[in-house]
């Protein structure tokens, strides 16, 4: 699924998203966690939106994160022995 600005469905997608993210490890409290939970639910019925349409844009960010982090990681121990001393 291609995410468009212009398309209301893809923008209720979008806040449903960033009100899951909406937790308590993200220093949220309790009860903002609880209502944000509540009225993602109720967007998702009222919208009619799949699970699968809200898990991609849910945890696409989360990927790119995971990704750059693991080719930070190869890329700095690439260049560990690159110095001559160790030749």
């Amino acid at each position: 699924m291609q995410y468009d600005t212009s398309c209301p469905r893809c923008g209720k997608i979008k806040h449903v998203v960033l009100l899951r993210r909406k937790t308590t490890k993200n220093g949220c409290s309790l009860q903002e966690q609880a209502t944000a939970a509540a009225l993602a639910e109720k967007l998702v019925v009222l919208y009619r939106l799949t699970r699968g349409e809200v898990m991609d844009r849910e945890y696409a960010q989360e990927a790119i994160t995971v990704r750059n982090d693991q080719s930070r990681r190869t890329s700095r121990n690439a260049h560990r022995y690159d110095n001559e001393d160790f030749v």
